[in-house]
C-alpha cells in the first residue's frame, strides 16, 4: 500500500521520538529535545510566515493530525487544502509540546476561522501522567487558544483509542472529562473515538495502520465522513 521509503520514514520517526519521555507536568510548556523536532518547528514557523494571511483552518496536534497529509493525503488535497486548511501536527506530540509551540510563534499572527485540535494519546503512552492531569492540560490548551484567537471556533477531537486495553481505558476517562468543555459557541466537541471501535470495544482494524497509533487511508476517509458536516458549518 505504501512504498518502502515512506514506511522507513514512519518507522524511523517512531524509533527516534518514542525514546523521548516527558520530564515535567503535562501543562508545563516543553519542546521535544531532539533535532528533528526543532527542524519541524522551524518549518511550521516558516509555514505561518509564508501562508499566514490565507490560513482559514488550523489542524493542531499530534500523529493523527500530522498524518493527514501522508495517509489521508488525497482527501487533504481535494478537500481540506481547498478550504485553506494547514497542518500543524507533529508526530508523537504531547500536551506540553503543543503548549510550547503555541507560546513559541507557530500560530502568531494567524486569524483562522477554525482550529481542529487533537492531542493527548502520547501523554498516555509515553508518560506516567494521570488522566486528570492530561485532561487539565488539554483544558489549558483550549484556554490559551481562546485567549489568542477570541474570534476563532475550536473543534476538539476526542483522544483516539490505540487498541491497548489499559491505555484505551485512560482514553475514555480523559474523553469523559474534556467533552464537558464543549459550549456550542466557541468550543465544539467531536467524539470521533466511538466510530473506530466495534460493539465489543475493539479497534476496527481496517481503520488503522499496523501499529494502531495512526489511521490508515480508510481511517482518514472515515474521519472525513464524520467530521465534514461539522467542519463546514464551523468554517462558515
Amino acid at each position: 500500500m505504501y512504498n518502502s521509503s515512506t514506511l522507513f520514514l514512519v518507522i524511523l520517526t517512531f524509533i527516534c521520538i518514542n525514546s523521548v519521555l516527558s520530564s515535567g507536568k503535562p501543562w508545563e510548556p516543553e519542546p521535544d529535545a531532539n533535532m528533528w523536532y526543532q527542524s519541524k518547528h522551524q518549518k511550521l514557523l516558516n509555514q505561518t510566515k509564508q501562508f499566514g494571511s490565507e490560513i482559514q483552518a488550523v489542524f493542531l496536534g499530534s500523529t493523527f493530525i500530522s498524518a493527514w497529509t501522508m495517509f489521508g493525503k488525497e482527501i487533504w488535497k481535494n478537500y481540506y487544502q481547498k478550504h485553506q486548511s494547514y497542518n500543524y501536527g507533529i508526530w508523537n506530540d504531547r500536551t506540553e509540546n503543543v503548549l510550547w509551540r503555541i507560546e513559541n510563534g507557530e500560530l502568531d499572527g494567524l486569524q483562522p476561522k477554525l482550529i481542529v485540535l487533537e492531542i493527548g494519546l502520547f501523554n498516555i503512552i509515553n508518560t506516567d501522567d494521570s488522566t486528570v492531569d492530561i485532561a487539565e492540560a488539554i483544558q489549558i490548551i483550549l484556554k490559551k487558544l481562546l485567549k489568542k484567537f477570541p474570534n476563532t471556533k475550536i473543534l476538539l477531537i476526542s483522544v483516539l483509542p490505540c487498541g491497548n486495553k489499559a491505555n484505551d481505558q485512560k482514553v475514555d476517562e480523559i474523553n469523559d472529562i474534556i467533552e464537558n468543555n464543549s459550549d456550542d459557541s466557541k468550543i465544539f466537541y467531536l467524539d470521533l473515538a466511538k466510530y473506530f471501535r466495534n460493539e465489543s470495544g475493539k479497534l476496527i482494524k481496517e481503520y488503522y495502520y499496523d501499529n494502531a497509533l495512526v489511521f490508515s487511508k480508510k481511517g482518514y476517509e472515515k474521519w472525513h465522513e464524520i467530521m465534514k458536516p461539522m467542519f463546514e458549518k464551523l468554517l462558515q
